[in-house]
């Protein structure tokens, strides 16, 4: 069952906001994975280049891989998640394409910010059925990520094919 992590005391955050000059740097990760939604330009460093991103990407830093992001402007906003796997649920990225330890621009992440606010709200509610719906609604939010990264490739088949025809 894919859960937050429950090795931290903020597992999962909607909507944050924070001062233009915000940074994380965690040379060895968090000890878990961690899915930023950014919801304002921002930066990572990647293999030690800094990539400079436009609101509405994302990425999902994999365990122990380094998490060096922040603010690229006046203010900062994401929204996160800190969680775990078992081995077998490794493969459930590869199966659905999502893309780890790379930026991706999604276009829009209205509806991925609201999936993770009823997280938030289901994180803390301890209703009957709650790890349940936390582990539908992750897997949920996780193959809608992928989305944008199969419509690039999508698109490129589009353009191999139209370059054929011509």
């Amino acid at each position: 069952m894919i859960r937050p992590s429950q090795a931290r005391n903020k597992e999962l955050a909607g909507e944050v906001m924070y001062e233009g000059d915000f940074v994380v740097d965690r040379p060895y990760g968090s000890g878990n994975y961690l899915l930023l939604l950014f919801s304002s330009p921002a930066f990572v460093v990647l293999d030690g280049v800094r990539h400079e991103l436009r609101e509405n990407s994302f990425i999902i830093y994999i365990i122990d891989s380094p998490q060096h992001y922040g603010a690229c402007g006046v203010e900062y906003i994401n929204d996160y998640i800190h969680f775990s796997l078992n081995d077998d649920e490794r493969d459930f990225f590869s199966a659905h394409d999502i893309p780890l330890d790379r930026p991706v621009y999604a276009g829009s992440l209205a509806e991925h910010s609201e999936l993770i606010r009823s997280l938030c709200f289901e994180h803390t509610s301890n209703a009957k059925f709650s790890e349940e719906s936390i582990d539908l609604q992750l897997r949920l939010l996780l193959i809608k990520l992928s989305v944008p990264v199969r419509g690039q490739a999508f698109q490129g088949q589009m353009l191999t094919i139209h370059a054929t025809i011509s």
